[in-house]
This record gives C-alpha cells, sequence and structure tokens, in this order.
C-alpha cells in the first residue's frame, strides 16, 4: 500500500501519493469519474486534492458524491482565489460548448487575465460553495489558489476569516497552493497563511522552504481531453524521485485513466523495498 506520512508544520497525516482532480472533468461520464476515485482509494490514495475551479464546479461535485457515507480517513483538500464559472456551473450540460468559446476567447485576447484580491467575503462564499458541492462539514485544507502578496492586500481581514472558519470547524488548516517564489514571500511575510504548502516539484529549493505536497513532478505538459500512453520508464523514475525527496512529503498526480493511476501507485507503494 501507498506509505502514510506526516507534514511537518501542521501534523496532518495523509498518504505520500495524492490524487489531484484538475482533469477529471475530461471523463465524460458521472460513472467513469466515480470509478477512478474508487479505484484511487483502493490502491490506498487517501489524499484529494480539488478546486473551486476545476472543472467549473465538477470536480468538487464528484469527489463529494464519491465520499457520501465514506468520508472517515479521507483527507479532502481544495481551494479558493480562482472561481468556478458560473453559468457553466449553474448549466453542466452546456460546459463542453461554453468552455470552448472561453478557450478561442482567450487565444485572442480577450478573457480577463487579471486574478482579484483574496478577501474575507470571497473566501466565507468559496467555503460555502465548495462545503455545498462537497457535501461536507469541513474541509480539511483550504488552500489560497496562486496567491501572492499583490493579492493579500487585506491580509489581517482574510486571516481573521481564515480563524473563524477554523474556530467553527469549517476548515482544519489553510495552506498555500501556487508558484514557488510567490510561496515563498508569502511564507516569509505572512506565515499564519501556511499551514500547508504546495508547490510545483520542479521549481523548489530546500534551501529555502521544504513544502509539504508537490505537483507536476511527471512534467506532461498541457492538460488535455486526451491521454496518451504513459511513458513509463521516463515519468515513474520522475515520480520516484520526487516521492524520495521529501520523508514527510506528499506528491499530487492528475490522470483520468486508471491504468496509469496503478502505475503510480505502484511506484509509490514500492518505495519500501
Amino acid at each position: 500500500m501507498i506509505p502514510v506520512v506526516r507534514f511537518g508544520r501542521s501534523g496532518l497525516r495523509t498518504s505520500k501519493l495524492a490524487l489531484g482532480l484538475s482533469r477529471i472533468h475530461y471523463l465524460s461520464s458521472a460513472r467513469e469519474r466515480q470509478n477512478l476515485l474508487a479505484r484511487a482509494a483502493a490502491l490506498g490514495i487517501r489524499h484529494f486534492d480539488a478546486a473551486r475551479n476545476y472543472g467549473d464546479g465538477l470536480a468538487e461535485d464528484a469527489l463529494g458524491r464519491f465520499l457520501s457515507g465514506r468520508r472517515s480517513g479521507f483527507i479532502v483538500a481544495t481551494k479558493f482565489g480562482l472561481p468556478a464559472n458560473r453559468l457553466i456551473e449553474a448549466v453542466p450540460l452546456a460546459a463542453q460548448p461554453l468552455r470552448a468559446v472561453r478557450s478561442i476567447a482567450r487565444r485572442v485576447g480577450l478573457g480577463s487575465a487579471t486574478r482579484p484580491n483574496l478577501t474575507a467575503t470571497g473566501l466565507r462564499t468559496s467555503v460555502e460553495h465548495s462545503l455545498r458541492a462537497l457535501r461536507l462539514d469541513y474541509i480539511d485544507i483550504l488552500f489560497l489558489h496562486e496567491p501572492s502578496l499583490v493579492r493579500l492586500a487585506e491580509a489581517e481581514v482574510l486571516l481573521a476569516e481564515v480563524n473563524r472558519q477554523k474556530t467553527n470547524g469549517t476548515i482544519r488548516f489553510v495552506g498555500l497552493a501556487g508558484a514557488w517564489m510567490q510561496t515563498v514571500d508569502i511564507v516569509k511575510s505572512l506565515p499564519a497563511f501556511a499551514d500547508i504548502v504546495q508547490v510545483p516539484e520542479n521549481d523548489w529549493s530546500n534551501a529555502v522552504l521544504v513544502p509539504d505536497l508537490t505537483f507536476g513532478a511527471m512534467r506532461r505538459g498541457p492538460q488535455s481531453v486526451f491521454e496518451g500512453a504513459l511513458e513509463s520508464s521516463l515519468v515513474l523514475n520522475r515520480l520516484k524521485a520526487a516521492l524520495l525527496r521529501r520523508e514527510n512529503g506528499s506528491v499530487i498526480v492528475s490522470t483520468t485513466r486508471i491504468d496509469h493511476l496503478e502505475l503510480l501507485a505502484s511506484a509509490a507503494s514500492g518505495l519500501v523495498s
């Protein structure tokens, strides 16, 4: 089975391999999505990484359906800061054409690249949406999604809301999930937001900060509705190197294919041998 680790800053115990849900909306049916999540759990993955904007709400919804009646033993992480598209979330049957239009608009420069400030009101609303979608009473980790000091202009008020959510039991830990240098800047200036740190595997340096979670270890390139064959030796060697790099850290993998997931889980399980 996949080993369990204990994060240094928070003390959170979770599986050394986590499943990221940024691709799960590429699966064409709810059954396929549930099968993927069920297989991940059977392989020993106990950590699921979602976000409000993954699949414009679909990732949280799929995870919530899977966790119904089986919450105990799983770590649920989601994110605040990059919102779901409200129209797609409200009319999921129109998701494919709406995403196509959005993609074209971005390519011709019509899509806004501006990211809103991270505010207390925004966090509160996002948590409420996430809890409904996930069908949960609490979230284990609420990450600020791609944060920066510029987006944290109201840091004191935001932190007060984070602490209120913790006191109310709606979130257990707050964390940072984003680019390496921006994350380092925040940890130095506002460490109270960094119970748990999640950054790209190929960017971090342990001379500055050791993250709890990393992603992008296999460098699979841009996400696509299609996943080709896994280049076993290259990809698995990269994953093993990432898993071995931190004794008490986890690595997030994202895939829509159960055969890929089984290979990745086997690599993580075999680390002790």
